[in-house]
């Protein structure tokens, strides 16, 4: 990453925190798009993008995957103090269909740079019948999950209306800005890949059902 627009960018931001001017807005907003054209061609994804943004006390400027329709969102918390970067989950009922070893690889990778999943919608239950799940996970894994498998339960009508979640990356003033930006570049990379793999076996899943009709 070009120094020059770490420094703007970091400076762009403590005035954002501290007294924010509105000129600041856009320096944020048209830097950020500096910083999307840096992680799309780092990543060499083969993939197109259109972009927009929105001001409010969140300022979020999303690049939108014109492939799978995700929207991945870089945002600044004037409230909270802090950067983040996140993406919803699309067609997550084919989560049964991702293999181990790039599960394992992708909840590593959360581990290790503390990406957290959150549920939008679930999980599912009774809690006369289960109050157990109840309870705020620390664990990535079960909570995808239990996210997964409850709303799977559902009818399928039901599903087709559940908003499932979402991958976020979070970062306060105590790190650096160079360390931020490494680790969005690492979250992009994996949260594109969780989205398109889905996105894949979906395309998969009408391809094959389109051919039974022949």
């Amino acid at each position: 990453m070009n120094e020059q627009i770490l420094a703007d960018y970091c400076d762009c931001i403590n005035r954002l925190w501290k007294s924010p001017e509105p000129s600041d807005y856009e320096i944020f907003v048209n830097i950020t798009y500096k910083i999307w054209d840096n992680l799309i061609k780092s990543s060499k994804i083969k993939d197109d993008f259109s972009f927009y943004w929105s001001p409010s006390a969140v300022i979020c400027v999303t690049a939108k995957s014109n492939k799978t329709d995700c929207h991945y969102m870089i945002g600044l918390d004037l409230f909270k103090k802090e950067l983040y970067f996140d993406v919803s989950i699309r067609n997550w009922e084919n989560i049964r269909n991702l293999k181990d070893e790039f599960m394992t690889q992708f909840f590593d990778v959360c581990t290790q740079n503390d990406f957290r999943f959150s549920p939008d919608s679930g999980p599912f239950y009774e809690k006369e019948i289960t109050p157990e799940f109840n309870a705020n996970y620390k664990s990535n894994i079960i909570n995808i999950m239990h996210n997964y498998v409850s709303g799977m339960l559902l009818s399928k009508k039901e599903r087709e209306n559940i908003s499932f979640g979402s991958f976020a990356a979070v970062w306060d003033s105590s790190k650096d800005m160079e360390t931020i930006l490494n680790e969005l570049q690492v979250a992009f990379k994996w949260f594109y890949k969780f989205n398109y793999n889905l996105w894949k076996a979906e395309s998969i899943r009408i391809q094959n059902r389109d051919n039974r009709k022949k």
